[in-house]
């Protein structure tokens, strides 16, 4: 990724300790030679007093200790505040020193930082000063914001010698090191005029950094403090004058201790709501929005759970709403050795019976029949796994996302309008005997399904007999009835 105009700045640090030491008893009389317990080191404290200078670089930026921060043209300017502090920990005992450093004046470029350390301390040990702690969750999208809580910075020493109460150090200039990049964003989106941007989330790794939803703070530019990292793909969600917006980055290096200014172009990220035709065989994250594909949902932090399978007009899709237009699929079935019953045979389930493949086909009430099944036979009192329980704990582990009903078994006409929108040509002139339908030939690929599983529809054809589909081979379909207490597998559907 290219960088503009970027500047570092680097402290210098002049370190001079005087230590207050206890004096101890000359009186060995009546002490024994040997002794099995331990002595107790009693902690000391120390006078500390550091003087800060800051050395500027003409290449590159930022952030070691400061609490302001400005831009000053394309370089971000540093000053110290009078009480500023600054943690000191020994690195080698594994022990934080008490008390703190503190700025003894603000204002510039410099300071002298001064404090009382209470611990213990040895020649050879490590000492480790820290401005402030990495706290980079909920940010508020400003410097000042970011001077305040996230600009973190270390540095380390060896105490080489402790002479005449005096800690002398490895160095007599050391550089603290920021501990995070800080960056930039200007948005612009396409046919967006203005945009003002109240959140955004950056994702590295796995890992995101929210700033706070505010609108007094929507601004088509965003400072954010990210720890650096190397060769990561970034991906960037942003609320934009109140719709949701993308943008996915591969190979970025963030360096610590940088400034980087960045001009992004986002793309609109749809919500389940807003499907159109185009994303049929896309998919529906567990947050409500649609991805190209799983691996884009996972770089947004979520995870991809369901293809859309068919879009139309509202109203189409299930008996039970006029507003949804939209069918999709859960990714796999829940197959393997759970035995997943219909039903009882002989065992009426008030679901309206359809004996010719004409009337099976115009059921579309998949949502209201699973609520059926789910009141007759997914109550725990019923020992065998039927296809309703099955569904409960699907619900349970899977909650449906934002925007789409809760999960069902589809019904008969609804499988027929995924078949369809994939060339099988099901009509109501067609009967059980004109089985297996041809598909296109992609069919089972797209959408994961293995050859002769038995997938449960809950459209009911008699008493005795439920209706399945099934994939005889990659591009065929057929669709027919059997007994309900025969074993078959279940694919959830959403409606949206």
């Amino acid at each position: 990724m290219k960088t503009k105009n970027i500047n570092v700045m680097s402290f210098t640090v002049l370190l001079t300790v005087s230590i207050l030491l206890t004096a101890c008893s000359g009186d060995d009389a009546g002490r024994p030679e040997w002794s099995a317990t331990p002595e107790t080191l009693q902690p000391q404290t120390y006078e500390l007093t550091i003087e800060a200078v800051k050395r500027v670089d003409n290449d590159s930026l930022s952030a070691a200790m400061h609490r302001a921060l400005s831009v000053n043209g394309n370089v971000i300017d540093v000053t110290w505040s009078e009480g500023d502090e600054v943690s000191v920990y020994n690195a080698t005992k594994d022990q934080a020193l008490d008390g703190k450093l503190k700025a003894q004046e603000g204002g510039s470029l410099s300071t002298t930082l001064k404090g009382q350390l209470t611990g213990n301390i040895d020649a050879g040990d490590v000492l480790r000063f820290s401005y402030k702690s990495p706290a980079y969750d909920n940010q508020r999208p400003t410097l000042q914001y970011i001077a305040d809580n996230c600009d973190y910075a270390l540095v380390e020493a060896t105490v080489t010698a402790i002479d005449a109460g005096v800690l002398n150090l490895n160095s007599n200039n050391v550089e603290f090191v920021s501990q995070q990049a800080i960056v930039r964003f200007t948005f612009n989106a396409t046919g967006v005029d203005g945009p003002r941007v109240s959140q955004m989330k950056v994702i590295v790794d796995g890992k995101t950094y929210t700033t706070q939803k505010d609108e007094s703070f929507a601004s088509s530019v965003l400072y954010v403090a990210i720890p650096g990292f190397s060769g990561k793909r970034i991906s960037l969600l942003a609320t934009l004058n109140g719709n949701d917006y993308k943008f996915t980055k591969e190979d970025v290096t963030f360096e610590n201790g940088k400034y980087y200014r960045i001009n992004v172009t986002v793309s609109p990220l749809k919500n389940v709501s807003q499907a159109a035709v185009e994303d049929k065989n896309k998919f529906i994250g567990t947050d409500g929005h649609i991805y190209e594909s799983k691996d884009e949902a996972s770089y947004f932090g979520t995870t991809a759970c369901a293809t859309i399978v068919y879009v139309g007009s509202a109203g189409a899709v299930d008996a039970s709403s006029d507003t949804y237009k939209g069918l999709a699929m859960a990714l796999e079935g829940t197959s393997g050795s759970t035995v997943e019953k219909w039903g009882h045979q002989a065992e009426a389930v008030d679901i309206s019976e359809h004996t010719t493949l004409a009337s099976a086909q115009t059921d579309m009430a998949g949502i209201s029949n699973t609520s059926k099944l789910v009141e007759v036979y997914g109550t725990k009192e019923k020992k065998e796994n039927y296809v309703a329980r099955i569904l409960l704990e699907f619900r349970s582990s899977n909650p449906h996302p934002e925007g789409t009903s809760d999960w069902f078994i589809a019904s008969c006409g609804q499988w027929v309008l995924l078949l369809n929108d994939n060339a099988a040509g099901i009509t109501t002139d067609k009967t059980w005997e004109n089985a297996p339908f041809t598909l296109s030939n992609d069919f089972s690929s797209i959408y994961n399904f293995s050859p002769n599983e038995i997938h449960w529809t809950s459209t009911e054809y008699d008493t005795a007999r439920a209706v399945y589909i099934q994939f005889p081979d990659s591009n065929q379909a057929t669709v027919f009835y059997i007994g309900k207490e025969l074993s078959g597998t279940l694919r959830p559907f959403l409606a949206f």
